[in-house]
């Protein structure tokens, strides 16, 4: 399963967080706080001693200096001075708005949302005008799941500012967050037509993700172009919206429903497409932004995808349409199949006459590389989307110029594979791996590097720990977190290094260590840390089982989709809580039986037949499975691992596997004192949760999810996911 992705879960999920009331520690100098009467501004000065220009303020207004003062304490992590400062405040002039909202803010920050909630609205009371109080009312309603009157919060804060693309985007997350994905996009559209921010890009991308349908659906092709080409969130999240709109488009939906209809026989190149079919693909720039960012998860496109490529293969092999070919432009949209076959490790099926005819071609183009003779660049291409080029191209044929966008193909299949080669041949060694179970896991991960990927999310304002566990968690009881300057971050199975990327760019002061047992997976990593100019990470090849004798302390441990490959789960999450140090935080992503099902089916379906787990085994095995006629087995391609070699590997022919229940990890936090702090989940669920539950308002007692799980199995995916503390000074249980 995606340790990179937190889980691979079904493609119904996804998550949306509010933008934060409270800036992060490295916003702090240049945020205005609008306190008082709005026109003071906290400096964000290290010290919370007032200047004499402080104290010309204090003079001036009391009320509103005690509260800047406040907010200074506050972002020093000094709590009770802030509470102190601000309910002094509230004393000189209780009938003033400000010092409540502030005091508000200072609550919400500390994860006291029904005290801040009370207070935002008293601030309301005392001044309905007051936007912020409405803003950030709708904010800690939203993040107690009081999703009815958190709308009607920011619809108020809109209703006094039409304009505000903030309040826009709270609004969207709500309706996100209720399932009503065609109001979220509403919401987040009209957003980023006011201001577009990173925040914004994210959510209108997660929004798009389950639309099957909408008004205007073609309308939004611009933006949903750009957020795929410019990954405003991983390409994977942004796919599903992407495939609805192209398999809606008026030109490609005949060519796919010919494609599909005729499955699984391959469609002549005149039958299939002809002058206009190839026209209309390669004008796309949608569907080429989608080929070359993540792989294709959806059976139909897949399907027509293949039926093309085999159409283009006869095109390639005519030496005469083949020029024909390039000089139309088909060139650009060959180019970005290739990218999509080999980000997909080359998963869409081949035939029998497929295979022999791209073998001849490639010796073709192999022996005139060789001879120094000039080559067509459509067989090149061609051969690169049933085949790595680096097969093809050995280092010496290097030197040649080639041009764009085949030189992008070449870069991808050819010079990036050499240096992983280079870069795992010098990674450390941090650790023995002579545990039986870890060595089989190694293997798997060396023949397939796990999970190819090209782009990431970009990175945003760096925040601390404690403010990203608050916005993840809103209602989490935690202990502070440690206030060293700096923190030490253990990747614990790092696979292709996305974890340990988005940890190291939205940490604040992160130092990170990155394991996994496969060099091939690190050295993928290695390389797009290096690409991404990320100088905060290092990697090592390690076992979990053995991490103890590195001799190191972290303050947060993040193994998600890892622990349930091991010969001994519990014994590998004991290693790691050794070294985790007292009161650190862990995350976690651990199978869970209960939502297994379809995979159990087709791990029984694979092991009856006797399926190699080699590539062609791989093919041909997802094939089998579509085809059984059996609604169950056919769910395994709700999972997106499903559309990628090393994914459905890692999905379905995993050499160690185990899936647990809840009272399992409950028995497993209580024998080692381990404070549980809460699931990753979509704010609709705790909101179902909650109405379910109202007596833990927390929404922490495995017992009760556990119950509430039997009720609704698919809830969590296909992995628990979820965080814990250790104990330690001020922990408790």
């Amino acid at each position: 399963m995606d340790r990179n992705d937190a889980g691979s879960a079904p493609k119904t999920e996804a998550r949306a967080e509010v933008r934060a009331p409270v800036p992060g520690t490295q916003t702090a100098a240049k945020e205005s706080m609008h306190l008082g009467d709005r026109c003071i501004v906290d400096a964000g000065k290290p010290s919370v001693a007032a200047s004499a220009a402080s104290a010309r303020a204090i003079a001036r207004d009391p009320v509103g200096s005690l509260c800047a003062l406040g907010i200074a304490a506050q972002r020093a992590q000094r709590h009770q001075l802030a509470l102190a400062l601000i309910e002094r405040a509230i004393v000189l002039d209780p009938g003033r708005a400000q010092p409540h909202f502030v005091l508000g803010r200072v609550l919400h920050q500390v994860g006291r949302l029904a005290n801040a909630t009370a207070r935002y609205a008293r601030a309301i009371e005392l001044e309905p005008t007051h936007a912020e109080a409405h803003m950030n009312l709708g904010i800690v309603l939203e993040q107690q799941g009081r999703l009815d009157a958190a709308t009607v919060a920011f619809q108020l804060a809109l209703r006094l500012r039409p304009d505000d693309a903030e309040a826009l985007h709270n609004l969207a997350v709500v309706h996100f967050a209720r399932g009503d994905s065609a109001r979220a996009l509403g919401a987040a559209r009209r957003a980023l037509e006011i201001k577009e921010t990173p925040a914004t890009r994210s959510l209108f991308a997660r929004s798009i993700r389950d639309l099957a349908s909408a008004p205007l659906m073609q309308e939004l092709r611009g933006f949903v172009t750009r957020a795929i080409a410019e990954a405003w969130d991983r390409p994977r999240i942004i796919a599903p919206g992407a495939t609805t709109i192209i398999k809606q488009d008026a030109r490609l939906a005949p060519l796919i429903a010919r494609a599909v209809a005729a499955w699984p026989a391959r469609l002549p190149f005149d039958e299939l497409l002809a002058a206009a079919g190839l026209a209309a693909i390669s004008a796309d720039t949608l569907l080429v932004a989608l080929l070359e960012s993540t792989h294709v998860c959806d059976r139909e496109l897949e399907r027509f995808l293949t039926v093309v490529r085999c159409a283009l293969l006869a095109a390639a092999e005519d030496r005469h349409t083949s020029p024909d070919l390039e000089q139309a432009g088909a060139l650009r949209f060959c180019c970005a199949l290739a990218a999509q076959c080999w980000i997909n490790e080359y998963v869409f099926d081949v035939t029998d006459d497929e295979s022999a005819r791209v073998a001849a071609l490639a010796e073709r183009v192999a022996s005139a590389l060789r001879a120094g003779e000039a080559v067509a660049m459509l067989p090149l291409v061609l051969v690169a989307s049933y085949r790595p080029l680096h097969s093809v191209i050995t280092p010496e044929m290097l030197d040649r110029p080639w041009p764009e966008p085949v030189a992008g193909i070449v870069r991808q299949q050819v010079h990036e594979p050499l240096e992983e080669r280079r870069l795992a041949a010098s990674l450390p060694r941090l650790t023995e791996i002579d545990d039986e179970v870890s060595r089989r896991v190694r293997e798997q991960y060396e023949q397939n590097p796990y999970p190819r990927w090209v782009k990431l999310e970009p990175p945003r304002e760096p925040t601390t720990l404690e403010h990203w566990l608050r916005q993840t968690l809103p209602s989490a009881t935690f202990a502070p977190l440690s206030a060293r300057n700096g923190i030490d971050i253990l990747v614990a199975g790092c696979g292709s290094g996305q974890n340990p990327i988005t940890a190291a760019r939205m940490l604040a002061g992160a130092r990170v260590l990155a394991v996994d047992l496969s060099l091939a997976s690190l050295a993928h990593a290695q390389r797009k840390t290096r690409e991404l100019a990320i100088d905060t990470i290092d990697y090592a090849q390690a076992d979990i089982l053995k991490i103890g004798s590195i001799g190191r302390q972290f303050d947060f441990v993040d193994t998600t989709g890892v622990l349930h490959h091991l010969g001994d789960w519990q014994a590998g999450w004991r290693a790691l809580l050794e070294v985790m140090r007292p009161g650190g935080v862990m995350r976690l992503g651990l199978y869970n039986e209960r939502a297994s099902a379809s995979v159990v089916a087709a791990r029984a379906f694979i092991a009856a037949r006797q399926y190699g787990s080699t590539p062609q085994e791989i093919r041909r095995c997802r094939q089998d499975l579509l085809a059984a006629g059996d609604p169950l087995l056919a769910h395994v391609a709700e999972y997106q691992d499903f559309f990628s070699t090393s994914e459905c590997r890692d999905l379905l022919f995993h050499v160690q596997e185990h899936r647990l229940m809840l009272p399992q990890i409950k028995a497993f936090l209580t024998a080692h004192d381990l404070r549980f702090l809460g699931f990753v989940v979509d704010r609709a669920v705790i909101a179902r949760y909650r109405q379910r539950f109202p007596e833990d308002p927390a929404a922490t007692d495995l017992n009760r999810w556990d119950r509430f799980e039997a009720e609704h199995p698919a809830m969590f995916g296909r992995m628990y996911q979820f965080w814990v503390q250790k104990a330690g000074p001020g922990t408790s249980r």
